[in-house]
């Protein structure tokens, strides 16, 4: 068994060092030293002073303002195959990112990386799975800042009775704040993105307490026009299979808390307390809307079409129209985006800095550590998503399986690192342990495996495996011939 040193001064990846053992003096017995280094640190005490003292609470809010914007729109097409199917695949999504959390909080304690999923794959995995995790994570993140920016055109265009050309100038609007904001970064970005959780929670609050009284399950919940089981269990496995990538969509962003690990103090011990925090937090609120949303007037068989489906709610309780109550699901929406802009962002740089992508990519604005470079870049890509969106509709859809496929894959593999870790190096010192261990991992494992299979085969359409193929393609040339 080798020994493991951890330094997490240096920015460094796995490497591999053989002594001679001199003592013996035999030629053929080798010591193997692996000396695992953190990438979140320049390796000098000036690079201290750049952190920020954040705690637990700061990296709950950066998880709530990806998770919890994603309950306000995208989740619903699901509940075509019935509430009791999506209530099942809600159950093994929100226990599989359970476990995902858990395997990440014990990963940061012992090895924090700024790159998140990339830098652990890194020195697992290896380089090349590395690059490709962290191209994955990154499209994730871009593909996740774009719908929120073309959401946001949509909402004020229909709110405002406006002309659809004008989502254009929308999207531009939203990415200038998202750009402020992060490029400001420092102590403001994080005092905005507490603030800006905190009303996100509020008006999920105010909707989940605020609409029980409107609430008639037995009525709204069913199917209607179906019998029996067929009500709430429609189409058997097939729809199932079809319904539970979406359940993922109260999910996805949470594990990238760990991406701040460069800009804090004691990622060790403030990551796994801000991931586990926000997991638990939205387990709750994934069910209590998913519950409550079924509820309500004109029912699931009209719920299922809504983009935004929070807003019957907001609409009976404050007695407004359907296109002005689609406003309260504005603010949550832009958090949404301008939490993800900040996870590209990391992500780019640590893959700039790691000399994976052109160095500019890793060029921050020095004390703040904004990586405007990287921002802008991924700005750039995601309005012109958002254009192929306006003039190709139909891949919307196809782009949102993306963002689960890339995702369930960056999942896999941070369960494959936890495997191995703890069975290979169990001697490092970690601040938090995992209390389901590697049968947790597997089951997580084989939960995102299935998601991965629902996605690619039980959607209609194969664009999405087919894109995530050329997507892989076009990143192996790119390794292989570039890098």
């Amino acid at each position: 068994m080798p020994r493991v040193y951890c330094d997490d001064g240096v920015v460094s990846n796995f490497e591999q060092v053989s002594n001679h053992d001199e003592e013996s003096h035999d030629s053929k017995q080798v010591e193997e030293v692996i000396n695992i280094r953190g990438d979140q640190f320049d390796g000098n005490e000036k690079a201290d002073v750049n952190l920020l003292k954040l705690k637990y609470t700061d990296l709950w809010a950066v998880g709530l303002t990806t998770a919890i914007g994603s309950h306000f729109f995208s989740w619903s097409s699901g509940l075509s195959s019935g509430f009791g199917s999506y209530v099942i695949a809600l159950w093994f999504v929100s226990t599989g990112y359970f476990c995902l959390i858990l395997c990440i909080s014990e990963l940061s304690s012992a090895l924090p990386f700024a790159g998140g999923a990339y830098g652990i794959a890194r020195v697992t995995l290896g380089i090349y799975p590395g690059f490709l995790i962290a191209c994955y994570d990154c499209l994730k993140s871009i593909l996740c800042v774009a719908s929120a920016a073309y959401s946001v055109g949509r909402i004020i265009t229909t709110a405002t009775n406006g002309a659809t050309e004008l989502q254009f100038l929308y999207w531009g609007l939203f990415y200038m704040y998202g750009l402020a904001i992060n490029g400001r970064g420092g102590v403001f970005f994080w005092r905005i993105n507490k603030i800006t959780a905190a009303i996100s929670v509020a008006l999920l609050l105010i909707f989940v307490l605020g609409s029980i009284k409107y609430a008639d399950f037995e009525e709204y919940a069913p199917l209607t026009g179906r019998e029996g089981n067929d009500k709430w269990f429609h189409g058997g496995m097939q729809h199932f299979m079809h319904a539970m990538p979406t359940a993922t969509r109260f999910f996805v962003g949470i594990q990238s808390i760990d991406l701040t690990c460069g800009q804090i103090r004691s990622p060790k011990t403030e990551v796994p307390k801000g991931s586990l925090g926000a997991v638990t937090t939205v387990m709750f609120t994934s069910f209590a809307v998913l519950f409550v949303a079924c509820s309500l007037k004109p029912g699931i068989s009209v719920l299922q079409k809504s983009l935004n489906p929070l807003t019957y709610g907001y609409a009976a309780m404050f007695g407004i129209p359907y296109n002005k109550a689609l406003c309260l699901s504005l603010p949550p929406t832009i958090t949404y985006g301008v939490g993800y802009m900040y996870f590209y962002g990391k992500q780019l740089s640590a893959m700039g800095r790691s000399g994976l992508l052109p160095f500019a990519m890793g060029n921050e604005i020095s004390v703040r550590n904004t990586p405007v470079a990287a921002h802008i870049a991924g700005a750039v890509i995601g309005y012109a998503v958002c254009i192929l969106m306006y003039f190709e509709a139909h891949t919307k859809v196809e782009l949102n399986n993306v963002v689960i496929l890339v995702a369930m894959v960056t999942y896999m593999s941070i369960f494959l690192s936890f495997v191995f870790l703890r069975l290979y190096f169990p001697t490092i010192k970690r601040e938090f342990i995992s209390p389901v261990g590697v049968y947790g991992a597997v089951y997580g494992f084989l939960v995102f495996a299935l998601v991965i299979v629902a996605t690619s085969g039980y959607q209609g359409e194969y664009l999405a495996i087919e894109s995530f193929g050329v997507i892989t393609v076009l990143a192996s040339v790119y390794y292989y011939f570039v890098v």
